[in-house]
């Protein structure tokens, strides 16, 4: 088939039309002005934790002794938990305690070990012919690759 030759229809208006790939018909084409995905794309809905977190980032007035300053509305409540624990509040002292009490990263929880270090045991059970023990090399010689 030879693609340099165009079918040629003839339109209500005495005009000749080129049809084939990539030129459709002219009442089949996109109208301009209009889109082509009309309902568009659906609206996020959000979740109880991003509405949550974006709430928490919102700037605040507030009061800090004598002065207003402009924080995060998250900031405003950390500052509004320790004044309460600063007033005697027993159950928010308990909470600010469990909080700071908590290991801040995961060398820390480890105890102070790196946390991709191997102990002699740990290297001991972990050694290639151990790892090799149960597996049935042939099978996997056999199998082909992607």
């Amino acid at each position: 088939m030879d693609n340099s030759k165009k079918d040629v229809v003839a339109m209500p208006s005495n005009e000749k039309c080129e049809l084939g790939y990539g030129k459709p018909p002219k009442d089949k084409q996109f109208q301009k002005g209009r889109s082509g995905n009309p309902s568009g794309r659906p609206k996020m809905r959000l979740n109880v934790r991003a509405t949550l977190e974006r709430h928490l980032h919102r700037r605040v007035q507030a009061r800090v002794g004598d002065q207003m300053t402009t924080m995060t509305m998250f900031e405003a409540m950390i500052m509004s938990l320790i004044a309460a624990g600063s007033r005697g509040n027993l159950k928010v002292i308990q909470l600010i305690l469990d909080i700071v009490s908590k290991p801040k990263t995961l060398t820390e929880l480890m105890g102070g070990r790196p946390v991709f270090e191997f102990t002699k045991e740990e290297a001991a059970r972990c050694t290639t012919e151990k790892l090799m023990e149960g597996m049935d090399i042939a099978m996997f010689e056999k199998q082909p690759v992607l």
